[in-house]
């Protein structure tokens, strides 16, 4: 065994130490103030807060960084229908978030592109118990406001239900779903926490915006979560068929193909609920521009393990890292400074990063994976696959008739509903309305047209 340790290190060169992910760009905390009224601008003014840059001549629209939502400019100001600050605030002489829900409106939108729900509940620290059972509550408050009050506190959008969040969630986060106490409180700017987490952190700002670094997520059974240019997100899911492998993108440099399998067991149960399948092995198959060598790197739930250029690593409950440089060098990255505490059948995360514009990071479970997709910079505008096809083309949303539009196919009914409770995030999705769980309808063909042989290419 030392032998064969001492050969992946020499053909590896084994690198002790952190490494950070290169999709920590400065472009997630510079603000976007655009001309167009769906921050569609190529190249959008660098202007902030909100309300300044829709004073600015000829601005329409405005994101609070690369990640963040559109914010129309007509939508600053009191609302009087429940559309979530959406469209144009309507009752303009109401200026300030109390004036507008003490007159029976349903939403503000500030100087800061903050909405407010006027039926937003603040839960007031009383020792009573913890999340959002206190009895001393305060109605039309901002997150910012509840928990000016007492860190202690937690607060809800809306009276009907929603995310329960606590005040003092505030901060950089080492992963999850920006629950809990920070592990790093110091760290005050979403850039700086994707930095210093490696890019695998959670970061909610001071409005209560919860930001998941990781921002293209397929996982569970499975489901996967895309963002789209206007600040929205898909969700579809793909069952598929137990033991058969699919091609998730294919495209000149990359591909990507998943083996679906049947979910493990639980010891304690007799049954297999609903024969959902997941996610049980990745083939990723990187071709370097520069070079021309293809490296095949295969990544199994059921050992936990990566295998690249013959080399085979586990992960357990230390970070590891495959690295590709541009020359196609090839290195194994261990994190020895961080050990995380785990939670039962979880894993630490894998990396894989190319310096050439294309970033994997893998969690394990039992016996799934759920992958997250870093950085998809080297796709070309001809990427296909099940997701592949979603990341390089125009999806539109036509929000007022409710239908998707992807290039040059028909449109598609869809729906905006709140994401799958597996991603842990306050966020909405637009799902296929008369879809199956094939995705039918929102993909091109059917999901059999994806099928592949093998988990690389042949």
């Amino acid at each position: 065994m030392q032998k064969m340790m001492l050969a992946v290190c020499v053909i590896l060169g084994l690198v002790m130490g952190p490494v950070f992910i290169q999709a920590c760009d400065p472009a997630l905390i510079t603000p976007q103030c655009h001309t167009s009224s769906n921050c569609s601008d190529p190249s959008p003014l660098a202007i902030g807060p909100f309300a300044q840059c829709c004073n600015t001549t000829g601005r329409n629209s405005f994101r609070v960084n690369s990640v963040g939502p559109c914010i129309q400019c007509i939508s600053k100001g009191c609302h009087s229908t429940n559309t979530l600050c959406g469209g144009e605030a309507d009752l303009p002489e109401f200026e300030t978030l109390e004036e507008c829900c003490q007159n029976n409106a349903t939403s503000f939108l500030d100087d800061f592109g903050r909405c407010t729900l006027c039926q937003s509940v603040c839960y007031v620290a009383d020792g009573s118990g913890d999340g959002c059972t206190s009895t001393q509550t305060l109605t039309g408050l901002s997150f910012n406001q509840c928990c000016l009050n007492s860190e202690d506190n937690f607060y809800t959008g809306t009276t009907s239900g929603g995310a329960c969040t606590s005040c003092n969630s505030v901060g950089c986060h080492n992963d999850g779903g920006c629950g809990g106490n920070p592990e790093r409180p110091q760290i005050n700017d979403i850039f700086s926490c994707c930095e210093a987490t490696g890019g695998t952190g959670t970061f909610r700002d001071e409005n209560g915006e919860c930001f998941i670094l990781p921002d293209i997520v397929g996982g569970e059974d499975p489901h996967f979560f895309l963002p789209l240019t206007n600040g929205d997100h898909l969700c579809f899911s793909i069952q598929g068929q137990p033991d058969f492998m699919f091609s998730l993108i294919q495209d000149k440099f990359v591909q990507l193909n998943a083996l679906f399998v049947l979910p493990a067991k639980d010891d304690e149960s007799e049954t297999i609920a609903n024969v959902s399948t997941f996610m049980g092995k990745l083939g990723l198959s990187l071709q370097c521009p520069l070079t021309g060598k293809i490296t095949n790197i295969q990544v199994s739930a059921q050992d936990h393990s990566v295998s690249v250029a013959e080399a085979v690593a586990v992960v357990k409950n230390r970070p590891v890292t495959v690295k590709i440089s541009k020359d196609s060098n090839i290195s194994l990255v261990v994190d020895s400074n961080v050990q995380y505490d785990l939670k039962k059948d979880e894993s630490a995360w894998l990396n894989i990063i190319s310096d050439f514009g294309f970033g994997l990071q893998v969690r394990f479970y039992k016996k799934h994976l759920n992958m997250f997709l870093r950085n998809t910079d080297i796709l070309t505008k001809k990427a296909h696959g099940l997701i592949g096809q979603f990341l390089t083309s125009s999806v539109e949303i036509d929000v007022k008739n409710n239908l998707m539009r992807l290039n040059s196919r028909q449109p598609v009914p869809v729906i905006n509903a709140q994401a799958w409770p597996f991603l842990n995030i306050p966020r909405n999705c637009w799902y296929g309305a008369n879809t199956d769980n094939q995705a039918t309808g929102m993909i091109d063909g059917v999901y059999t047209d994806y099928i592949v042989e093998a988990l690389f290419p042949q």
